[in-house]
């Protein structure tokens, strides 16, 4: 295939508004910290009042070892103190990336390609776009307000907000956005109840933030409200959803991806656009859909794009696996 009959089978995979999948790789580009970032980050805040403690120890061995963050709080069990204490360092990482994020935009009046992506299938009628991300930035959410678009989190109030009782997504003239994992915005009050405060640049006192960290534990937490709400919602979004287009998601939680899974086998497009695909992701994709296409980086040379399709493997110059790139598709 050449350049345009890749560009004309990416159009028409995404021809109606497809749901959107946001990882960490959505977000990175942006300037917020991934998954390595995060793991160093933990090790500095943490080391000194933990090191005499065998899993976190069997931790920082793990990390040093070149394991995943994920792969290497799997299976610890961690004492809560020293979860709690992770989930605080995650909260203060991605926060500060966050609002210095935020003021850079509001300084420059920012139009992100992320905002441009969604605005783009925004259009179509009814003016609907389903976006699920595993994120805690509010990114997806800065990106809409620049374009001007209705976002709906699922929260009623003005400061101190609480999950809608009978909430469910809108049909038209909105972006329905699910954080499945969590939100900066989101704490455990001291009922231990989830609110959501916007904006904070400090945790609330006597409030936790209501996020779900990687490892085994987020498998019990998202069993919780509101992450079991949310979920459920994400669910069906991804049940009735007639494609799929996924923008640095890593395929690597099972809660969100059974379902996905379940979509492309009956045939619904999917499309990945990602710097690295892993080979457990890629494999994942083959098995399961003969209606893919994937958009990643060629490994020697990041000016270069690689394009897999059913059909096979073809090669691009230019950065199509970047959120730039993949914009001038369209």
């Amino acid at each position: 295939m050449n350049k345009n009959d890749i560009f004309l089978l990416v159009q028409k995979a995404l021809n109606s508004p497809p749901l959107i999948l946001v990882g960490t790789g959505g977000t990175i580009p942006y300037g917020i910290s991934g998954m390595q970032k995060l793991a160093n980050w933990l090790l500095r805040k943490l080391n000194s009042k933990y090191d005499g403690n065998p899993k976190w120890k069997e931790f920082d061995k793990r990390l040093k070892n070149g394991l995943d963050l994920e792969s290497a709080l799997t299976d610890l069990n961690m004492p809560d103190t020293i979860i709690d204490d992770i989930v605080m360092a995650t909260w203060q990482l991605v926060s500060g990336d966050d609002l210095q994020l935020f003021e850079t935009w509001l300084e420059n009046d920012n139009k992100p390609t992320l905002g441009k992506i969604v605005n783009k299938f925004y259009q179509a009628n009814p003016q609907c776009v389903n976006i699920i991300t595993t994120n805690y930035d509010r990114l997806i959410e800065y990106s809409c307000d620049q374009f001007f678009l209705p976002v709906n989190l699922f929260f009623e109030g003005e400061f101190i907000k609480r999950m809608r009782k009978t909430a469910k997504p809108a049909c038209a003239s909105m972006v329905n956005i699910l954080k499945v994992h969590g939100s900066l915005d989101w704490y455990y009050d001291k009922d231990g109840q989830v609110v959501s405060i916007p904006m904070r640049k400090e945790i609330p006192y006597g409030f936790k933030p209501a996020i779900v960290t990687p490892g085994m534990g987020k498998y019990k937490r998202v069993l919780e409200s509101p992450f079991r709400d949310i979920l459920h919602i994400a669910d069906e979004l991804i049940e009735k959803a007639g494609n799929y287009l996924c923008i640095g998601y890593g395929f690597n939680d099972s809660q969100i991806q059974t379902n996905i899974i379940s979509g492309i086998r009956t045939g619904k497009p999917i499309v990945v656009v990602t710097m690295e695909i892993s080979k457990s992701a890629l494999q994942l994709i083959q098995q399961n859909s003969e209606n893919y296409i994937v958009i990643h980086a060629v490994k020697e040379n990041l000016d270069r794009t690689e394009i897999i399709t059913p059909q096979g493997r073809e090669e691009l110059n230019g950065q199509f696996w970047t959120q730039d790139g993949f914009y001038t598709i369209f």
